[in-house]
């Protein structure tokens, strides 16, 4: 928009169809709070939201003499910044929303009218004397369901030990390579799902927006979904984290694989091809930022672990040097495998270096013959996710 809006608008767009097109204006709203109070409460949010930071992007910089220099998008080069801005820019907003929640205003729809006749407002004195007459007339009951969240949230990842991304390694299995590693498995485990849904009854998400075009989503009865944990948001408290649920859904009446996000604006969703649908990654994987959420309410039960199909955890050295150790955890199934974390251990000046493990520590020692690996006692509980340097 080129002309200035007023401080308690929130304008949204989004692509349908591939074009942009602007969705209902809607303005925050709490009964009896003055245009002071919302002005107050965006400021305090403001600041909050933006130290909230979705999965750091990490790319691979190769340099003229084929030197291979993992990093971060904020230490590389213009397009990292701009692949992490990207992520970020839907985590601020979340952020932003759920601060405001906090302080009790609700985000409310503009009416058709309302809309026009606050789009036919010239300056800003107009438009902050259209939206104290709209703070005004907001009734309790709007600002409750305002309040109240538009989709049946799923359960929310918890720091389960032995659980990375979308997998939970089985403690009694776990297997060390029998001597140094300079490339390849250095821990082994069975593994299965970190937590298993099944839908009780068929349900419409409604309208499904793309880049590209727009269809009805449709969650048949007897969908299972496995939970994927990418991470809460750093910075950010309230209820939009990173957890997905993915299974397979039909859009036309033809099946398809993707992953939901259930925020408190309703489900996001994200199609995956061309990924084994068994576990997904990493992210990013296509992680959801460009679908509108579409309020639905999904009835759920939970399934037994055992009802989960059993494949194989990886736990790889991928490099080393004095510096330290580049690891990586694949599942692996079917002779697929998906990347499910990564993290660089570093060393100390004798070549010792720590991987938390939950209940143990995997403590790694160098040698010019690679990683030599063994397990101690933890009573800390922390694990792959703790190690400063790990995604």
């Amino acid at each position: 928009m080129t002309r200035k809006l007023g401080a308690a608008l929130v304008a949204a767009l989004a692509l349908v169809g591939g074009g942009a097109v602007a969705d209902p204006m809607r303005l925050y709203a709490k009964a009896g709070a003055s245009g002071a109070d919302v002005a107050a409460a965006q400021t305090d949010c403001k600041a909050e939201a933006e130290k909230a930071h979705g999965p750091t992007v990490r790319i691979t910089v190769v340099n003229s003499k084929g030197v291979v220099t993992p990093t971060t998008a904020a230490a590389g080069p213009i397009t990292g910044a701009f692949i992490q801005a990207y992520l970020d820019a839907p985590i601020h907003r979340a952020a932003m929303r759920a601060c405001m929640r906090r302080h009790g205003f609700a985000l409310l729809d503009l009416t058709e009218a309302e809309n026009a006749d606050y789009r036919a407002l010239k300056d800003d004195k107009a438009r902050a004397a259209w939206e104290a007459g709209f703070l005004s007339r907001a009734t309790a009951e709007q600002v409750a369901a305002g309040l109240t969240p538009k989709a049946t949230p799923f359960p929310l990842a918890t720091d389960d030990p032995f659980t990375v991304g979308g997998a939970r390694l089985d403690a009694s299995s776990l297997k060390l390579a029998a001597g140094p590693v300079k490339k390849g498995p250095l821990v082994t485990a069975d593994g299965f799902h970190r937590r298993l849904v099944r839908v009780k009854d068929e349900t419409s998400l409604g309208q499904w927006h793309s880049f590209y075009k727009s269809m009805i989503a449709v969650v048949p009865a007897g969908t299972v979904f496995y939970q994927v944990y990418i991470g809460r948001p750093a910075g950010a408290e309230g209820d939009d984290d990173l957890t997905v649920w993915c299974g397979e859904m039909a859009m036309k009446g033809k099946p398809w694989f993707g992953c939901l996000q259930a925020t408190f604006d309703g489900y996001k969703v994200q199609p995956l091809f061309d990924v084994p649908h068994w576990l997904v990654g990493q992210p990013p994987y296509g992680i959801i930022v460009y679908d509108r959420p579409l309020a639905a309410s999904l009835v759920l039960e939970d399934l037994p672990p055992e009802t989960s199909p059993a494949f194989e955890i990886s736990l790889n050295v991928e490099g080393v040097s004095k510096k330290g150790a580049r690891l990586a955890a694949y599942a692996m199934k079917d002779n697929q495998q998906m990347l499910i974390w990564h993290g660089f251990v570093p060393f100390d000046a004798t070549g010792h270096g720590e991987l938390p493990f939950w209940t143990q520590t995997l403590a790694l020692t160098y040698s010019d013959a690679g990683v030599t690996a063994e397990f101690k006692p933890r009573a800390d509980g922390q694990g792959w996710y703790d190690l400063p340097d790990s995604t």
